[in-house]
């Protein structure tokens, strides 16, 4: 059963509408649906969850109401424990020096097109914020070492990391924190982000796959973690993103 699908007949209309704004959409919009058609790995109370926040969300916009609903049932997918011994070592997040920056994980005075520093300190661990509840975030098993900003983004599937980002990664211990809870990525978690992909049927391994933006294969082993204080308080700079995001994906996928 899919994300759009409910047994709950009070949930249909809004389920369909959400549908059809979708279908109706631009290519990511499209990209978004089949992503949530494609999902089908999410138990019925998360599912229900999800369509109960949806359609009793008073917000005028489709987009606004999915992202209001979508946290409702997050965190669907745990890895399992104990944890499979294929997991461990270091993973990475990466992230924009902007993003940093609007997080307030670095200094707003660190200008995007000025020399960036190799090495960033950072305020606090990612995924926690300056008040509230830790925050899931993403990370990959990726190494960019000899590798342009432009094939991590493309590799790990970040569509919406434009030209001129100055991309750093930080270094997730993993192996480090074995009472870490560890997440594989559900369509819930992409929220309204197209190039996230489903794993595809007969992947059993506790991980997520990331979306080329070129060539539309599943490209790296991808989870969603929480902090934990073995993580790294610094950020390492990868390079400047020299192009826009490709959009290949899309038309591989039948979008365009």
């Amino acid at each position: 059963m899919s994300l759009l699908d409910s047994p709950a007949s009070a949930h249909t209309p809004a389920l369909k509408r959400f549908a059809a704004t979708l279908r109706a959409g631009d290519e990511p919009d499209r990209a978004l649906l089949l992503n949530l058609q494609e999902e089908d790995r999410v138990p019925e109370s998360k599912r229900t969850a999800f369509h109960t926040a949806l359609a009793g969300s008073k917000r005028r916009a489709w987009k606004a109401r999915f992202n209001e609903a979508a946290p409702a049932a997050q965190r669907a997918l745990p890895v399992p424990a104990p944890r499979p011994s294929s997991i461990g070592g270091a993973w990475w997040t990466h992230v924009a020096l902007g993003a940093l920056q609007k997080l307030k994980y670095v200094s707003l005075a660190l200008h995007k097109r000025s020399r960036p520093p190799r090495r960033l300190p950072l305020a606090r661990r990612i995924g926690q914020p300056e008040t509230g509840a830790d925050r899931l975030f993403w990370i990959t098993d990726t190494d960019a070492t000899g590798t342009t900003a432009d094939d991590i983004r493309n590799r790990l599937g970040l569509c919406a990391m434009a030209r001129d980002a100055q991309l750093y990664r930080i270094r997730i211990e993993v192996g480090a924190a074995p009472s870490r809870s560890l997440y594989v990525p559900s369509a819930l978690d992409a929220g309204f982000y197209p190039a996230w992909r489903h794993p595809g049927a007969g992947h059993a391994v506790p991980w997520g796959m990331t979306r080329h933006l070129e060539t539309d294969a599943a490209s790296e082993r991808e989870l969603l973690a929480l902090p934990d204080a073995v993580d790294a308080l610094e950020a390492g700079y990868v390079g400047l993103v020299r192009s826009d995001a490709p959009t290949d994906y899309l038309r591989v996928r039948g979008m365009t």
